[in-house]
């Protein structure tokens, strides 16, 4: 899984996001409120008067501005406040939306969470951005260079098994003598595959009008 610090999160118009704090994902939760279409400054007071019920915490979160103090909450948590929105008791043109963040809102940020991509079921996702820098990076890695896997491990989060990759370079560069021994040891003697290759030509041959 790659784990970022900081990760905004496109979900419904609104721009959702997500902090990483011990291990753990945080979302902060103005952006939700107010994609919802509820007013923060209520579910603000609400929230700060149950902090070990939600597992509250502030977070600085970046924005061009500079740092903002947020209210942020636990993602394992987010599902069950959701779930203290009663639709019926909104107002007609955001219940939709309610319904909508319900059933969809923890799932999406999870997903971001675990995969890097939020998709939304039934809807094939956008293709992925190139990074040129990342492929040259993956490429080097795969000739076994070792400041390749740092950078990859430094400024994408990514760890990647070095000595796996040395294993299959050295599967690559075996001899074709070698590559028939290991053939040999997994499927039997290679003379045997010839003859049954043989055989399989011949009858294809006979078939052909």
């Amino acid at each position: 899984m790659q784990q970022l610090n900081f990760a905004p999160v496109p979900f419904r118009g609104a721009t959702l996001y997500l902090m990483e704090r011990n291990n753990e994902p945080y979302t902060p939760m103005k952006p939700i409120v107010e994609g919802m279409g509820l007013a923060w400054q209520v579910q603000h007071r609400k929230l700060s008067t149950s902090v070990d019920r939600w597992g509250i915490t502030m977070m600085v979160i970046p924005s061009d501005g500079g740092g903002q103090d947020m209210l942020c909450m636990p993602l394992r948590k987010l599902a069950g406040w959701l779930m203290t929105i009663h639709p019926n008791k909104v107002k007609p043109e955001i219940r939709d939306r309610i319904v909508a963040y319900q059933n969809e809102c923890d799932e999406a940020l999870w997903q971001y969470w675990t995969t890097g991509m939020a998709i939304k079921p039934g809807v094939n996702p956008p293709p992925p951005k190139r990074d040129p820098f990342l492929e040259l990076l993956v490429k080097e890695f795969g000739k076994g260079n070792v400041a390749a896997e740092e950078l990859l491990k430094r400024q994408y989060g990514l760890s990647l098994d070095m000595a796996e990759q040395r294993k299959q370079n050295a599967k690559k560069r075996m001899t074709n003598k070698e590559r028939m021994a290991e053939h040999s040891k997994q499927y039997g003697p290679a003379d045997e595959w010839e003859a049954y290759g043989e055989y399989m030509s011949r009858k294809q041959r006979n078939q052909e009008p």
